[in-house]
């Protein structure tokens, strides 16, 4: 389990079992009630992290303009974007301690930020998969139940099926 996984545990949400054909009602209903707790908590704690980095980055570019001005320093951020992996920042500044300073603090930001990505893209992959097998077993369910009722309501009296079926053969023949 990644970190947003393991905070549904922890907050008391059921986990999910996969389920066939075979599971009981009760299971099945067990399981999407879950699900739809286990979606309600990852939509609601990505809002929360969101904002949290959210107020992290406008407390860092804040510090960031503050110290500028009280250290007459010129600073420069850039964000470079990496293809499939991690962006980073770089600091360009005429004070050198500062310069490693910010580009340390926006860089731990960036690698948390991406990191908490993952996690909730891992999150959202292993919550599709169950939504999918549980819609699965539903369908399966609701197919073998179909097929039963087919086979419960379906008429095994062969006399009257051969009967009719002759019947509509000489039908057939007058109407021709």
């Amino acid at each position: 389990n990644n970190y947003i996984e393991t905070q549904m545990e922890e907050s008391g949400i059921g986990d999910i079992v996969i389920s066939s054909i075979y599971a009981k009602d009760e299971e099945l209903n067990t399981t999407r009630v879950n699900l739809e707790e286990r979606s309600k908590f990852a939509l609601k704690k990505k809002e929360e992290d969101e904002g949290v980095l959210q107020t992290d980055v406008n407390s860092l570019f804040s510090e960031i303009q503050e110290w500028s001005k009280t250290n007459n320093a010129d600073i420069k951020v850039e964000y470079k974007e990496v293809e499939n992996g991690p962006g980073y920042y770089i600091v360009e500044s005429s004070n050198a301690e500062g310069q490693t300073y910010f580009q340390q603090k926006l860089n731990t930001v960036a690698n948390r930020a991406n990191n908490l990505s993952k996690a909730y893209k891992n999150t959202q992959s292993n919550l599709m998969t169950q939504w999918n097998s549980w819609q699965s077993s539903m369908d399966e369910k609701n197919n073998t139940l179909d097929n039963l009722e087919g086979a419960a309501v379906k008429d095994y009296e062969w006399n009257k099926i051969l009967g009719k079926d002759l019947g509509h053969s000489f039908e057939n023949m007058l109407l021709d």
